[in-house]
């Protein structure tokens, strides 16, 4: 079920080229059907225990607090990593992001220099977006410089149709920032709108796409179907490290503080 090295190879030639042109890649078959519907077979069970996605409300990464917002963020999700996929007999799921993982970590790093310091993965979120018209509005993954440098996603939706919705649609970047990442930063991408038009990826079964989640402004278009997809954020070590190394200092100097936060109600 889960392809050789060699197969991965040129998988991963494609999407580099892809990623150092414009930011986002994206590949079809992946995953073959008869795996994508052995994950979904998986997972069903584990819907009653998804939970509305979440945004972040506040000006800054230590101010503010996670809120359910179904207007801008309409997805249930469900956090797993490979020991609760193992545990819960997710093993298709669990050797599907092995796979990615293969992918990610050993062989784009040495073809995309922006990945060379890839080191470590988020756990997976499983999510589900329901009829009808639920969405993800516009946004970039990380304007905090928490560490994310690649947002990966999977999707498992047979049969899709053009008019049921649920694309990803990306802004791609244009080549002097897909090189040079200290041109801009993500908040400046974000005001600006910056990038070239838009393009729609539908969440078609076994599609791989990615994209720096740092850089590119995406958002996901109402669906009027049911639509499965996993999400994995890969993070770039020396930026991850100085993130959480800030975050012990905020929290140490909040209970410092006597553990004070905005808000209120």
């Amino acid at each position: 079920d889960v392809a050789g090295l060699e197969d991965l190879e040129g998988t991963a030639d494609s999407l580099a080229e892809q990623l150092l042109s414009r930011g986002y890649a994206y590949v079809d078959n992946f995953l073959a059907p008869h795996v994508v519907e052995a994950i979904l077979k998986e997972t069903t069970p584990l819907h009653e225990y998804f939970e509305p996605g979440e945004i972040w409300v506040g000006k800054e990464a230590q101010a503010g607090a996670q809120v359910a917002r179904g207007d801008v963020r309409g997805d249930s999700i469900l956090w797993m990593n490979f020991q609760t996929m193992i545990s819960n007999n997710c093993h298709c799921l669990h050797r599907a992001m092995r796979r990615m993982d293969t992918l990610v970590m050993s062989l784009l790093p040495r073809r995309v220099p922006r990945l060379a310091h890839v080191s470590e993965h988020s756990d997976a979120m499983l999510s589900l977006y329901p009829p009808p018209g639920s969405r993800f509005q516009k946004h970039i993954d990380n304007t905090a410089r928490d560490g994310r440098c690649l947002t990966v996603l999977l999707y498992l939706n047979p049969a899709w149709q053009p008019e049921w919705g649920g694309a990803l649609r990306l802004w791609p970047l244009q080549t002097g920032h897909v090189k040079g990442s200290l041109i801009t930063t993500a908040a400046q991408t974000l005001s600006r709108g910056e990038g070239a038009e838009p393009v729609e990826l539908l969440p078609v079964a076994g599609r791989l796409a990615m994209f720096y989640s740092d850089r590119v402004l995406h958002e996901v278009l109402p669906t009027h179907r049911m639509r499965h997809a996993v999400t994995q954020w890969y993070y770039d070590r020396v930026e991850r490290a100085e993130a959480l190394t800030a975050a012990a200092a905020a929290e140490k100097a909040e209970k410092r503080g006597g553990g004070r936060k905005a808000g209120g109600g």
